[in-house]
């Protein structure tokens, strides 16, 4: 016995791809190849398939095979099934278009055997021999062999051979035949018999090896090296397990190939379920028989090419020829993948580092045979950022315009520039105050971030982090001056008349923050409720009877205040009396002397008149006549008016020439 692999390796190598491509084939079916001359061919147990060259060239020639499925037998064609007779020897013989009906039939990928009483038929391209039926019958896909008392017949690829015994022909071509006998294992040839050595059933023929040749025996790997053996290893599936002068492929629980020296030189890859080497060409069948590749050994992967450069401009990407690396591509690592492009037998892949700084990323090409790794790295030039200025402007006894809740807002510029189409993240805190802004665009930006401020500090500290595509790039802190914002502009009042009570507030407004003045006035309210065939008191000399009775003689009158909003400002020509109204109502407006009707727009001006400071507001709703009153500085807004119409003066004789003070 031979010592056993050395299973050492020099470099690893990997599978370079020169074809591959998906198949439709039954997948319960039992596949290998075949050599006929030059070429490889795709072989199984079915009855009838279609013919399938794999090698040098693919060509499939028909797409309908026929095979037996425990008692059935079966049609595939085009993805699909059908069953179409039982597995008996009359169907078979019908389907192989035999004119014969036979007890027996034994297909195989070369010949058709058929027992049929007293004879036994071997159909095959050579046309049909007749045997008398033996004393005992061995078929198999390399030959059978015929036993007769004083002879045995082998019929094989290399012809019709007389030996005196045999047991199973292991292997034939067109100038050898190897087959068993007594558990010894013989080779003829042109040149006579020689016996080879003892391998214990199954016996299966791998192959030609650059140290003689290979065997499976009972699933253990044997080299006859002439006058002894050597261990090679140990396989599961003989057909997907060769060896020639190159190379050498073992398939157990993964399929491993070995070089002429049995150094294995490919890790173990994917269970294949039929291989074959021709040359130093990989032939092989999926697991799940729906793939076929021919590949070639390589020393690097040259399948993939980078453009490792991301820039301002262009993200990189990663390109991958599928004609030599097909399958999966599965990127990990601290980057992102945008997008990918298919054109022809290319995919591109582009990706952005997440922290955008030089990054190492593993790429995993994953196809039915293989699988394997590379480390490779993203170029990335640096992002840009800067904060720019930072400050705080808090309202003295105020609130944010548009956020009432707040009384501060943080300005903060900072300019930035990410090389990436991933837009970054701001995440930035003051105080209890956490917010995010997403930054879409490059260069100088402004951002305004509602907050409350009640501390004295005249700075407060302004930490936040820039973030890509969930890493953070930096993080820091600036100081914000705080900038107090008092009281500014003009003072408007409005009037909100309210359920029992008219609220009066003055607010003032500098367009950033509003500042307000409450008072509540309480009134008497409107609703009353009377007996039935009273009167309802009303200003007009007339009363309103009311005949509508309730269950206790009583009635309520329902109708609600419709003033919803009352205010005054000062304009050009006098004071504006803005009301707004629930319902469609045209009120008159009373002011001492002056007296009009209001309008649509909601407001309505009437002079000045600095000795009546009441404003009577009389409207008519639900046939009742409403009255309310106010009352405002009128003295200060005619003052206020008085002046502006002087400095309006002032302005237009100044252009002539003229000072004059006021």
């Amino acid at each position: 016995m031979g010592r056993a692999l050395n299973k050492r390796s020099f470099q690893f190598m990997y599978l370079s791809f020169n074809d591959f491509r998906a198949l439709k084939i039954p997948p319960l079916l039992t596949y290998w190849f075949d050599v006929v001359k030059e070429n490889i061919y795709l072989r199984s147990n079915a009855l009838t398939s279609p013919r399938i060259k794999v090698f040098p060239t693919f060509e499939q020639e028909g797409n309908k095979w026929i095979y037996t499925d425990n008692e059935k037998l079966v049609e595939f064609y085009d993805g699909k099934t059908e069953v179409i007779g039982k597995n008996t020897p009359g169907d078979i013989a019908n389907i192989l278009g035999l004119d014969i009906t036979p007890d027996k039939v034994f297909t195989f990928s070369w010949y058709t055997l058929t027992v049929a009483g007293k004879k036994v038929l071997i159909h095959s391209s050579n046309g049909i021999e007749e045997f008398p039926h033996p004393k005992n019958l061995i078929p198999r896909e390399y030959g059978s062999i015929l036993k007769y008392k004083e002879k045995c017949i082998l019929y094989t690829k290399a012809g019709k051979i007389e030996l005196n015994s045999a047991e199973e022909v292991i292997y034939s071509d067109n100038d050898n035949l190897i087959y068993s006998e007594n558990g010894g294992i013989w080779s003829l040839t042109r040149r006579g018999i020689n016996y080879i050595g003892y391998c214990e059933k199954p016996s299966f023929f791998l192959g030609m090896g650059r140290l003689g040749y290979t065997f499976s025996c009972n699933g253990l790997v044997k080299v006859f090296l002439g006058d002894s053996w050597k261990i090679i290893g140990r396989i599961s599936n003989p057909y997907a397990s060769y060896s020639n002068f190159y190379l050498t492929m073992l398939t157990g629980t993964s399929t491993e190939v070995f070089d002429s020296s049995f150094y294995r030189r490919l890790k173990e890859i994917n269970r294949i379920s039929a291989g074959i080497i021709y040359m130093d060409n990989i032939i092989m069948l999926s697991k799940n028989k729906s793939y076929f590749g021919v590949a070639k050994l390589e020393n690097e992967i040259k399948c993939i090419n980078i453009n490792s450069k991301n820039n301002f401009n262009s993200p990189a990407f990663i390109e991958v020829d599928k004609s030599v690396c097909p399958g999966e591509v599965i990127l990990s690592g601290e980057i992102d993948e945008l997008n990918r492009e298919y054109k022809e037998n290319t995919e591109r892949i582009f990706v952005v580092p997440r922290k955008l700084t030089d990054t190492v990323t593993k790429i995993t090409l994953i196809n039915p045979f293989d699988s394997f790794q590379r480390d490779v790295t993203i170029e990335s030039v640096p992002y840009e950022f800067t904060v720019l200025k930072a400050e705080l402007r808090k309202s003295i006894n105020g609130v944010l315009k548009e956020d009432r809740s707040k009384n501060s807002l943080l300005l903060l510029e900072f300019s930035s520039k990410v090389p990436s189409p991933i837009s970054p993240v701001l995440h930035i805190e003051i105080g209890d105050y956490e917010f995010e802004y997403k930054i879409m665009d490059d260069g100088s930006n402004i951002l305004k971030v509602p907050v409350s401020h009640y501390s004295s500090n005249e700075k407060e500290t302004v930490n936040f982090r820039l973030i890509h595509a969930g890493s953070i790039l930096f993080s820091g802190g600036v100081e914000a001056k705080v900038i107090e914002v008092r009281a500014s502009g003009e003072e408007i009042i409005k009037v909100v008349p309210g359920l029992g009570r008219i609220e009066y507030i003055a607010s003032q407004s500098d367009g950033l923050f509003v500042w307000e003045k409450r008072r509540v006035v309480p009134m008497t309210p409107v609703i009353r409720v009377i007996r039935n065939g009273g009167t309802l008191p009303t200003q007009h000399e007339s009363k309103t009877k009311v005949n509508t009775l309730n269950e206790r003689n009583e009635i309520e009158i329902l109708a609600a205040d419709p003033l919803h909003e009352v205010g005054f400002k000062i304009v050009k020509d006098g004071i504006a009396v803005v009301t707004r109204f629930t319902e469609n109502v045209i009120p008159i407006i009373i002011n001492g002397p002056n007296v009009a009707l209001g309008n649509n727009t909601g407001e309505t001006i009437l002079p000045i008149e600095p000795t009546y400071p009441q404003f009577d507001i009389k409207y008519v709703y639900y046939g009742i006549e409403w009255s309310r009153s106010f009352r405002i500085n009128v003295l200060e807004s005619s003052i206020a008016i008085a002046r502006r119409n002087a400095e309006d003066l002032l302005r237009k004789i100044d252009i002539f020439g003229y000072p004059i003070t006021v």
